[in-house]
């Protein structure tokens, strides 16, 4: 078994097995779904692990326990009257100890489009079952939960504090990406770069999102014929094609979400194509002052 993040991925699990619940957290380039997938791919011993993203479940609850049933491995078709509950009962009564990963949870968190049997219960139905002794949960989100100050759906059903409660959290960091993460990386993708080797590690620890970047190029460094000489305008010449598409995903998540706010009479059409304006022109500028501001003052940067 050989995780990515092996220490941080070991201490999610001990906090996992040892408080019932845990919460990792931190932003998506930094490798925080790789922790998951990782765990699902690789199971603790005697373990069995149900991998279930929360963004394709978040319109359709029914999803959300078909999901957790069929990937709990649990023989007997679904009954149309299954609640949740029923779920992590069935799932307990396992010979094993079953870890429930929650990727994108707060994918349930302030938004327009949420099944409305998303509710205060369901979280106290998630408290409850973190509880028994078998289940073990891990909640994944972008920022850290906050138990104290939780909106569910679209910032109306304003729950203080949560029902839920996740006594540990765990933030995964740019700096747990590092020169033996970025070489198991290429050796799982039989990647052999011994004479760039180290430029890429240079080059992608000094990247705002290394792991997101690494699996970006994982492709091209497969072909990559050309001499060391040329290696560094390459990695130049990718990171320009990765920040156009991640300034194309910013610009499709900013016209999704703003269109949905001129269907729900939230802005007007004018407000929102000003709102666009404003974020794509100064979004860019904001990451490269962050960037530049946790580099000079540690205070600056999130801390756990």
């Amino acid at each position: 078994m050989v995780y990515l993040f092996a220490d941080f991925t070991a201490l999610v699990l001990k906090s996992a097995q040892e408080q019932g619940a845990v919460n990792v957290y931190g932003e998506e380039g930094n490798g925080r779904e790789r922790v998951l997938t990782d765990i699902a791919q690789f199971p603790p011993d005697n373990a069995r692990v149900v991998l279930v993203n929360m963004k394709t479940c978040r319109r359709n609850y029914t999803a959300l326990l078909q999901a957790l049933w069929d990937k709990g491995g649990l023989s007997e078709s679904l009954p149309s009257d299954l609640d949740l509950t029923t779920v992590f009962k069935a799932l307990s009564e396992s010979a094993q100890m079953v870890f429930v990963l929650f990727e994108h949870f707060d994918a349930v968190m302030n938004t327009t489009e949420l099944d409305a049997r998303y509710s205060d219960a369901f979280l106290e139905q998630l408290n409850s079952a973190k509880n028994k002794g078998k289940l073990k949960f891990i909640f994944a989100t972008e920022q850290k939960y906050d138990r104290a100050n939780f909106y569910l759906g679209e910032q109306k059903q304003f729950i203080s504090p949560s029902h839920l409660d996740i006594p540990t959290a765990h933030m995964l960091k740019k700096a747990h990406f590092g020169d033996a993460q970025i070489e198991m990386e290429l050796c799982r993708n039989e990647i052999q770069l011994e004479k760039t080797l180290k430029q890429l590690q240079s080059f992608l620890l000094q990247h705002s999102k290394p792991y997101l970047f690494l699996q970006f190029i994982l492709a091209d460094l497969k072909t990559f014929k050309t001499q060391k000489s040329s290696f560094k305008r390459c990695l130049e010449e990718w990171h320009v094609l990765f920040e156009k598409e991640q300034q194309k995903s910013l610009a499709k998540r900013i016209n999704e979400t703003t269109s949905k706010a001129v269907k729900t009479n939230t802005f007007t059409e004018q407000q929102v194509e000003k709102m666009k304006l404003v974020v794509t022109t100064w979004l860019p500028r904001l990451n490269v002052l962050s960037s530049f501001l946790c580099k000079n003052f540690k205070w600056f940067c999130p801390k756990e």
